[in-house]
């Protein structure tokens, strides 16, 4: 197979390298700015139903369950990373893994869910 190692992706081109993948990766380090909340790249690639392997990072642990609804390997770490992907493209549990990373974000981190919980939060605030 063919694998694309295209750095930093403008958000136009990101659906169609999206369109192409076997496997999505988030490599994102541990840092201030990146735990602070989980990065949109990670739920855009979840959402897809591709199967996701993610950086084991504060941000990602209460989302990613590893071989559940996605991979975890570790963060800062090329081999670690290879053989996410090579534990991915061999596993044969990994599209129904891919479709758990999707139902895990219809269910619990789509837009209008975030939404609704705004708008919870400013009736709690306003009735107080």
């Amino acid at each position: 197979g063919n694998i694309a190692l295209p750095g930093r992706v403008e958000r136009e081109k990101f659906r169609v390298y999206q369109s192409i993948a076997d496997v999505m990766v988030t490599p994102e380090i541990d840092s201030i700015y990146n735990n602070l909340g989980a990065p949109l790249k990670l739920f855009e690639c979840l959402a897809s139903g591709i199967p996701t392997i993610a950086t084991k990072i504060e941000s990602h642990i209460p989302i990613v369950r590893d071989r559940i609804n996605g991979y975890f390997v570790e963060s800062q770490n090329p081999a670690s990373i290879a053989e996410g992907i090579q534990r991915v493209l061999n596993d044969e549990k990994a599209s129904g893994i891919g479709k758990n990373g999707r139902a895990l974000m219809v269910a619990n981190y789509s837009w209008k869910r975030f939404s609704q919980t705004a708008v919870d939060a400013f009736k709690t605030i306003l009735n107080n």
